[in-house]
């Protein structure tokens, strides 16, 4: 019996004096999430029972939706979380008001990104006769992700074949990331890639190797390859299987990690759940050899909204449909962290935000992807700052991240539609340290409060503790709260509510 009815069909059973028979029931199925008391009873005793007072016996059975399953390991080690920084945030081109860059560097300290990376030219004098853009701009940004203890990756980003060369190029680019580290003490640059988005532009896979192993090959020389490690890719989805495929044949003994960028509009989150996160997914577990397989980087990721609105210039990172530029609503922020926690269910080693903050790439730039809004403003902390600010309080790098079942397979699939569901993550260490990451996705396109909640009961959690629970955009307006503490009860279950347009955080890790 459930309560007082029942839910399996009664058995009769003949048992002798003084005997005992085990008696089974067809399986007994409880979905909705709460606590449950079972209890069995005998009646209709013939001839008689000499003792009745033991005829029924109760159990509580915790039903939970969610269950943290802590020996199944989705990720050995999180690289991080983090965001693009612009190197020319200090250089006239972008030309912030005087005096404004301190607050916008406490801002970006105070986030504590753990992964950022840096796009480098070796030619940033020379492409601007008024030198609008310059090298010491450069290694201050480098400076500014070092003082924020992020571990950094410096990208080359543009390969111009018909111009250089690159044993030469990446003979400069190499001089540079020894001055970073061996004589501006920037220990953090531990990573390094060559050409943004290859498969986007003219450069021939071949050319692309060549460029990588003439990188390789000054590192060694300069003794830097034991401390900067090789991330390959960036890539988009054009070709990328080809280009995947030529990575594994031909330069798996270069990379230590791959790296892919993905973007999607507001209306089609199905694009990154779908077409991107899955499909990459499917490359590097099913269709690379295994010997070839990397930890790998979503190292540039964004939501854009449509680029064109009546009265309004043309925007790249464009707008909502009420004329709000995408970057300020907390749509956006709502479906970036809904990205980190489908990256993570899918095995993906960290992410990178196009971008930290407002800054100009070049004198035409007109887009606004960044956490942190324009300088004309005074940087401003966008939704989605707070948004990736819960995220990085709550996790660390050389975390684990674990599995919350249930986990059906099926569902990250290439072509298994996406379900508007509970998206969960969970990470963990060997210290004890847990965090679950949560959202319900339904909010994805909710720009507002609702009076709709969602309840979450996940099992699996250390009995009779005390969580914490931050939450993000609890009252609408972008920012983080903390929602008390969760109890986990001697089952180990947690149960709370959350609003259906918020997120929220589950740890043990001091929340304030």
């Amino acid at each position: 019996m459930l309560g007082p009815t029942a839910v399996a069909a009664p058995k009769s059973v003949t048992i002798a004096a003084g005997g005992t028979r085990s008696v089974a029931f067809e399986q007994v199925a409880l979905t909705a999430p709460m606590t449950a008391e079972l209890t069995v009873g005998v009646t209709g005793a013939d001839p008689y029972e000499t003792d009745e007072t033991n005829n029924a016996r109760s159990r509580s059975i915790e039903v939970t939706e969610h269950e943290l399953i802590r020996a199944n390991v989705l990720v050995d080690a999180l690289g991080g979380y983090g965001a693009q920084f612009n190197q020319h945030v200090y250089a006239p081109v972008t030309n912030p008001p005087a005096g404004t860059l301190p607050d916008m560097e406490a801002k970006v300290k105070a986030l504590e990104p753990q992964l950022v990376r840096i796009f480098y030219n070796d030619d940033f004098e020379e492409r601007q006769p008024n030198r609008v853009r310059n090298t010491q701009s450069f290694v201050d940004t480098v400076q500014l992700a070092h003082d924020s203890r992020a571990t950094i990756n410096i990208t080359y980003q543009s390969v111009n074949v018909a111009k250089t060369k690159p044993v030469e190029s990446m003979t400069t680019f190499a001089a540079m990331l020894e001055r970073l580290v061996k004589v501006e003490g920037y220990t953090n640059v531990r990573w390094v890639t060559v050409a943004n988005e290859p498969n986007g532009t003219a450069l021939t896979m071949a050319e692309y190797e060549a460029w990588n192993r003439a990188l390789d090959a000054q590192l060694v020389a300069r003794g830097l390859r034991g401390h900067i490690r090789m991330m390959g890719g960036d890539l988009i989805s054009t070709s990328q299987r080809a280009w995947f495929a030529y990575i594994a044949a031909n330069m798996s003994d270069l990379f230590d990690a791959y790296s892919v960028h993905v973007y999607w509009d507001y209306w089609n989150t199905p694009f990154f759940t779908e077409s991107r996160l899955k499909d990459i997914r499917k490359i590097l577990t099913e269709e690379l050899p295994v010997s070839a397989r990397r930890p790998t980087y979503v190292m540039e990721f964004g939501v854009r909204g449509s680029k064109a609105f009546p009265g309004k210039p043309t925007l790249e990172s464009g707008y909502w449909e009420d004329g709000t530029e995408i970057a300020r609503t907390s749509i956006a922020a709502f479906q970036q962290l809904w990205f980190d926690i489908a990256a993570a269910q899918l095995g993906f080693t960290g992410t990178v935000k196009w971008d930290a903050y407002w800054g100009r790439y070049n004198g035409n730039y007109n887009s606004l992807y960044g956490l942190i809004g324009p300088a004309s403003e005074g940087w401003p902390l966008f939704p989605a700052y707070h948004a990736t600010n819960l995220l990085l309080q709550t996790t660390a790098r050389g975390w684990q991240v674990v599995q919350v079942g249930p986990w059906d397979e099926d569902d990250w699939k290439v072509g298994v539609p996406d379900r508007a569901e509970k998206e969960l993550a969970a990470y963990a260490d060997e210290a004890g340290h847990l965090t679950l990451l949560g959202l319900d996705s339904h909010g994805r396109d909710l720009n507002a409060t609702s009076p709709d909640t969602v309840r979450y009961s996940i099992g699996g959690l250390p009995a009779n503790t005390q969580l914490g629970l931050a939450l993000w955009n609890a009252s609408g307006d972008g920012t983080n709260t903390i929602g008390g503490t969760v109890t986990i009860d001697t089952a180990g279950v947690a149960r709370f509510e959350v609003p259906v347009h918020a997120a929220f955080a589950l740890t043990n890790l001091p929340v304030s």
